[in-house]
């Protein structure tokens, strides 16, 4: 499992780890020295929280090891998860707990929900596999497989 260090940290004070926990291999990703906040510059995070992640995923390959599967567990890790899905040559399999249309009802305006939208969307449609947590999620998912330019209004 790739995941990331706590908000606030530093690598210097929370480096990234390798353990394991009750037989799963954990990655921790150290965060980049950065500036960005996740409420006031949530897309800068993101991507550089993502950096960070994809970094750490290229170690484990210089140390031999290539996952079976790579987990998406929601568009905040889209860019690391696609990435090294296919620097693997491994499936995707991605999570939607929900959709940035839902939480809005059915509309996405502004800059950011409209980038959450598109990150979603691209995030299904790379995906292999996908988990819903629930009958709706899993219509909202399956129009998100849609090419880009369709309605963003969901049901």
């Amino acid at each position: 499992m790739l995941c990331r260090q706590p908000f606030g940290t530093d690598p210097a004070s929370h480096p990234t780890t390798d353990t394991r926990s009750e037989g799963v291999r954990v990655i921790t990703a150290a965060h980049d020295p950065h500036e960005f906040d996740f409420g006031t510059d949530m897309m800068a995070w993101v991507l550089a929280m993502g950096h960070s992640m994809i970094r750490a995923g290229l170690q484990l390959h210089r140390q031999g090891w290539i996952p079976d599967v790579v987990h998406a567990h929601d568009w905040l890790v889209a860019d690391p998860a696609v990435a090294l899905a296919e620097f693997f040559d491994v499936p995707l399999v991605s999570t939607i707990h929900a959709t940035e249309a839902g939480r809005h009802s059915g509309w996405v305006s502004g800059r950011i929900s409209r980038q959450v939208h598109a990150c979603e969307s691209w995030l299904v449609r790379e995906s292999d596999s996908l988990i819903a947590c629930s009958a709706s999620m899993a219509e909202a998912a399956s129009a998100s497989r849609a090419p880009p330019g369709a309605s963003t209004r969901s049901r």
